[in-house]
């Protein structure tokens, strides 16, 4: 997760390990057509207008998955605290709040 803000360094924000990727949140995306968040995690999907509120829906669906399969742990290397982090970032940082945001 990539975060471009005025005035502020770029930050990128490790949101999940390529063997957790590839092992379990794809299976779950393409099981589930999250069609947003295939796409984030294939080819990369900038945020915007038109795409927002369905990466949060889907997002917010991954993680209900997630958290059905997975004990928390408020640790950062669990996935349920990874995935709740994506959320709360994308939730904060809504197009036209300044901060660009590219998944990918």
């Amino acid at each position: 997760m990539y975060l471009t803000r005025p005035s502020l360094p770029d930050e990128v924000v490790s949101v999940v390990g390529n063997n957790e990727l590839q092992q379990s949140w794809l299976s779950i995306v393409q099981d589930n057509e999250l069609i947003y968040l295939e796409h984030a995690f294939g080819a990369g999907l900038s945020i915007n207008d038109e795409n927002y509120e369905g990466v949060i829906e889907e997002t917010s669906r991954l993680l209900a998955i997630i958290r059905e399969r997975t004990p928390f742990d408020n640790n950062v290397t669990n996935p349920v605290f990874r995935c709740d982090r994506m959320l709360q970032l994308l939730k904060s940082n809504p197009p036209g709040s300044g901060t660009e945001i590219y998944l990918g």
